[in-house]
């Protein structure tokens, strides 16, 4: 008996994607667990494609139903029982997306539309793949040993008031079957160590700092390697000495000039104006504008968004053919992107001019079928989004000369200092604790610079008289991709930032707690015109007993 309600399409297209996943978490302040948990959890993920490939139910927002169904399975391996559970998942997933359908082409009838338009999905080629079951977690013990260790940095700082260490290991299995008879068998596995901390300067202001690694997963034992634990404390020590410094700092004043963004914080800055635009995916119907992607870079292809002599390449591809995620160098790596498509090396930019962007199987005008970017968390479906993004130039500097490159712009403006950041804000890590780590609005984005130094400087060239000075507060306005077309100057060799992306449909960045593992290499850079002000009071109250 065919999948079909009397009067209403047919499905042409049906996902199938099971998960298994196995994820540790350990959380340590002050030298004690506060939290640990093991947690394995087995879901189906269904997507239901009604009509044809021309128009269907997807991209559109405004059905009554769910776009993506989503139910637990057994743990165990009852064929019958995932069966019946998948009978009636599909069965269910099928009525919503007939639903959608209706919606979908009820909201096309009674709104005028213009032009051409994309199909609403593309085909692609039937692939057959399986790889490596998953590697098991390393003994929770030995992660809560690295927590406790880490996180007793803390004891002797008083003035940290609070402070988390959490190391959280993850292992996925992934079993993507579809209609067409594609299948894919895979897994990754990722390891991961994070140290947050926060304290108040005397006017009240709260100040975060944060360090995150993506570790190499060790198969025999965390407890057998010290290097972890070492990297750990390090981070911790670290932050403790800068919330110190950061604590007694001034407050930045408002500056417009150049700043230079050094080390971490120039792949943060790609991150946040250039990776999580390059989709191709239209923006969900109602909000359809004619294949637009979430800004406006859909109307740039072929037009400069850098300088000319800079590269950017997206390249999933694992480094290593026997490594995937954390095993890696780098995470967001895969053979196969969440639509079973392989995945594709992209040029998205040559000599600075805006070449192509990231697509998955719902296509746009711009880029008419996925070119391996397909990616979704387990209850989104799957956009064209990053994965490895290198930002190259042709022509670099050293970080020495791009500071004194910087000084020397400044001079020309008449000032006698500018700003070199090393670190923006990741809200992923301070988990909203602070007013606003990145936030957009109307095509501009505000970041908050975690560490910034103030370079003041004499009138005349020569290192003589230059003095570097922290400061805190920093927030960077009206921040926009085209700026990227200003840079003054380049570094050479470029610096990794991994993180995990938000899977909303809209804004990719701006999640706090993402799931879609995307790294970005960039080199240091210079913008010659940045928009500084400080962190607006009131602040909260300090603490009025003494730690």
């Amino acid at each position: 008996m065919a999948l079909q309600i009397p009067g209403m399409p047919r499905p042409h297209h049906i996902t199938v994607t099971l998960y298994r996943d196995d994820e540790s978490t350990v959380e340590a302040s002050l030298g004690a667990i506060t939290r640990q948990d093991q947690l394995i959890t087995h879901n189906a993920k269904i997507e239901v494609r009604v009509g044809s490939r021309s128009f269907d139910n997807g991209n559109f927002t405004g059905g009554a139903g769910d776009s993506v169904v989503v139910v637990p399975v057994p743990i165990d391996d009852d064929t019958n029982a995932l069966r019946h559970i998948l009978w009636l998942a599909i069965d269910g997933a099928y009525k919503s997306a007939a639903s959608t359908f209706e919606a979908k082409r009820a909201h096309r009838e009674t709104k005028a539309t213009g032009g051409d338009r994309p199909e609403d999905f593309s085909s692609a080629p039937v692939q057959q793949y399986s790889g490596q079951p998953a590697s098991p977690l390393p003994p929770i013990d030995a992660m809560a040993e690295l927590a406790a260790s880490g996180s007793a940095v803390f004891t002797t700082n008083p003035h940290v008031h609070r402070s988390v260490v959490r190391v959280v290991a993850h292992s996925s299995s992934r079993t993507l079957l579809d209609s067409d008879g594609t299948t894919i068998e895979d897994s990754k596995t990722c390891y991961r160590a994070e140290v947050v901390a926060y304290a108040q300067a005397p006017d009240g202001m709260v100040i975060a700092d944060s360090e995150h690694r993506w570790l190499p997963y060790q198969p025999l034992g965390l407890g057998e390697s010290t290097s972890e634990l070492l990297q750990i404390k390090s981070a911790a020590e670290r932050i403790a000495r800068q919330l110190d410094e950061l604590t007694q700092a001034p407050m930045v004043e408002s500056y417009s000039g150049p700043v230079a963004f050094v080390g971490e914080a120039s792949p943060q800055l790609f991150r946040y104006l250039l990776a999580d635009e390059l989709s191709a995916t239209p923006l969900p119907e109602p909000r359809y504008d004619m294949g637009a992607s979430s800004r406006s870079l859909s109307t740039l292809v072929n037009r400069r968004i850098l300088p000319a002599g800079f590269d950017v390449v997206d390249d999933p591809a694992p480094g290593n053919p026997g490594l995937i995620g954390a095993m890696s160098r780098y995470v967001g790596e895969y053979r196969f992107d969440d639509e079973g498509v392989p995945s594709q090396e992209v040029r998205v930019v040559q000599d600075g001019m805006l070449k192509t962007l990231l697509s998955s199987r719902t296509p746009s005008l711009q880029v008419p079928v996925s070119n391996g970017h397909g990616r979704a968390g387990l209850r989104s479906v799957a956009r064209g989004r990053v994965s490895r993004l290198t930002v190259s130039t042709r022509n670099g500097l050293s970080e020495t000369r791009l500071v004194d490159k910087a000084v020397e712009l400044a001079r020309t403006e008449g000032l006698d200092h500018v700003f070199v950041i090393t670190r923006l804000g990741d809200p992923a890590m301070t988990r909203g604790i602070l007013p606003h780590d990145a936030r957009s609005t109307a095509g501009q984005t505000a970041l908050v610079a975690q560490h910034v130094s103030k370079v003041t400087f004499g009138p005349t060239a020569g290192k003589a008289g230059i003095r570097y000075e922290r400061v805190r507060g920093a927030t960077l306005r009206g921040m926009r991709t085209q700026d990227l077309r200003q840079i003054a100057a380049a570094c050479r060799t470029p610096h990794a930032y991994s993180y995990l992306a938000s899977d909303h449909p809209q804004r990719a960045q701006f999640g706090i707690d993402g799931a879609i593992p995307a790294t970005v290499l960039a080199p240091s850079v210079l913008l010659p015109y940045v928009d500084i002000t400080p962190l607006d009071p009131p602040f909260p109250q300090l603490p009025i007993a003494p730690r």
